[in-house]
């Protein structure tokens, strides 16, 4: 019997104990404080949960079971704040609501300012957001006896001779709209008491940066450290043109990395239990089950698993493999994965064969078997004896083995986009629930696997895909992380908190992943 308590209070009182006791404790003392324990940590608890339900949007950080946690009230109240406060909630995230509550007078007291408008799109869509004014990227002319700040403004330390043309061209106040190709423009790392410092955070890593060379050549056009001037551009504003006027705001946002990013963790799965591995995942292998679920922040990338030949099933949460992955005799259950190439061997048609939820497939095969979908996107061919799918997107064709052309057997597929080819068949065997589905083809930021932004949909994308789901968000493997639905929100609560007569767009950036240089 352990002669350690395994409340959190029970603990507390036999560490109050003298150490004479504890000593001679075989157990009965620690089981009695422990049974005592269990019901003064519900009343602690119940307590602290209490005190967090009044603030909506951290809570406290307690001890509990030796880990710091960190309370915070129940995402039911959060509308009863909001009526309190008359704030209308718009963010799909329970994270962005609660700064919606939060910060709802002080976005108020500073509505209209760049502050708020930055603050507010980082909190609904939970993105880093670097802003741009519409009017500062418009050219304009030079007039006589215009007074010039002074270069230290800008961040720039050498005051520049105005006497020398060559040196007056590069002062960083002048509206000047032809680029100086001697110079790239770019952003730069600088410390954080320079007067043109801004903090972003690149791929989770915060660094102070400043605009370098205002006027020279622009390194990444199009991307938020490209400043150059241009005529005023009157169209209406969409994902490849409009940015160039007055009354708008150019929101610069980075693309989803979620699988795919710099900073995705990996291990070798033949190196699983090694200790330097240690607290990056779960794993949980019994006759019958074998389950990996990833702790990291983004999912992990696993190196080296390429075939599970025992009866199981194998059961993998937040992960990404990069090869092909052949199941023999089990059956397969990903959740919230990016996996290239599946293949599993096992014929049954209940249970399903292969699951999958929140999956992005670049190819999947199961030709013996059913396989059941919700919220996957395939790049390439599907291969399945059955299928049931919903809420899928579905870009190669779907046959029902490697022979024949034709589609599997039974099933269902609903909310989802199908081939073109795949909408002339149905019936009792394969129902195809038309009226919910749709043939348009999505458009993606990248369609390689391993690139950033594969399977994510670009804002290009029909709207039958980007809100076909049957709760009205997006089709495919990042429904659930609500990437369109996130913008959306942020779009629509920034029209009351604009100037009158002001129109934001939203820009997808790249190069907001890439740490900028330090400055020489």
């Amino acid at each position: 019997m352990s002669t350690k308590p395994s409340t959190y209070l029970g603990d507390q009182l036999y560490r109050l104990l003298p150490e004479v006791y504890r000593t001679r404790d075989n157990g009965d003392m620690a089981g009695v404080l422990d049974s005592c324990g269990e019901l003064l940590d519900r009343m602690y608890f119940t307590l602290q949960q209490r005190l967090a339900d009044c603030f909506p949007d951290i809570g406290r950080k307690q001890l509990k079971n030796d880990e710091i946690v960190e309370s915070r009230c129940q995402d039911w109240i959060l509308p009863y704040f909001a009526d309190l406060l008359d704030v209308q909630l718009v963010s799909p995230e329970s994270d962005g609501r609660r700064q919606e509550v939060a910060n709802a007078v002080s976005w108020r007291q500073r509505k209209g300012t760049l502050a708020c408008i930055e603050e507010l799109a980082q909190a609904v869509a939970l993105t880093e957001v670097e802003i741009q004014e519409g009017w500062k990227r418009v050219a304009t002319t030079a007039r006589i006896g215009m007074p010039l700040l002074p270069s230290r403004v800008y961040g720039v330390d050498e005051e520049p001779n105005i006497k020398i043309p060559q040196q007056a061209a590069r002062h960083p106040g002048l509206p000047a709209v032809t680029v100086d190709f001697r110079f790239p423009s770019r952003s730069v790392q600088t410390d954080d008491n320079n007067p043109a410092a801004h903090q972003s955070s690149f791929s989770g890593q915060t660094e102070s940066w400043r605009q370098a060379n205002l006027h020279g050549a622009p390194c990444f056009p199009a991307s938020y450290n490209d400043v150059s001037k241009r005529t005023v551009d009157l169209r209406t504003p969409d994902e490849k043109r409009g940015y160039f006027h007055p009354k708008r705001i150019l929101l610069f946002a980075p693309l989803p990395d979620e699988f795919f990013g710099e900073d995705v963790q990996s291990i070798v799965w033949s190196e699983r239990e090694d200790e330097k591995n240690s607290g990056l995942f779960e794993f949980e292998d019994t006759e019958s089950n074998l389950t990996f679920r990833a702790l990291t922040d983004k999912p992990l990338r696993i190196e080296g698993l390429t075939e599970l030949t025992e009866d199981k099933i194998f059961r993998f949460e937040r992960v990404r493999i990069d090869n092909t992955l052949v199941v023999q005799n089990g059956s397969l259950e990903l959740f919230e994965c990016a996996v290239q190439v599946v293949k599993v061997q096992r014929a049954d048609t209940e249970p399903a064969v292969l699951t999958g939820d929140n999956v992005l497939f670049h190819h999947l095969q199961a030709e013996n078997g059913l396989v059941r979908l919700e919220y996957c996107t395939v790049l390439n061919g599907t291969v399945a004896a059955h299928l049931q799918a919903s809420d899928c997107i579905f870009m190669g064709n779907i046959h029902k083995d490697l022979v024949s052309n034709l589609p599997p057997s039974t099933g269902c597929i609903r909310f989802s986009r199908i081939p073109e080819a795949l909408s002339g068949f149905g019936g009792e065997k394969l129902y195809l629930a038309k009226e919910t589905l749709t043939a348009t083809v999505p458009v993606f930021f990248a369609d390689t696997f391993s690139e950033v932004g594969c399977g994510v949909l670009h804002p290009a994308s029909s709207g039958a895909i980007r809100f076909g789901a049957e709760d009205g968000g997006e089709m495919g493997a990042y429904h659930s992380r609500h990437h369109v639905l996130r913008v959306q929100s942020a779009l629509e609560k920034l029209k009351g908190f604009l100037p009158v007569g002001m129109e934001v767009v939203w820009v997808y950036d790249s190069i907001l992943h890439v740490l900028p240089p330090k400055e020489q």
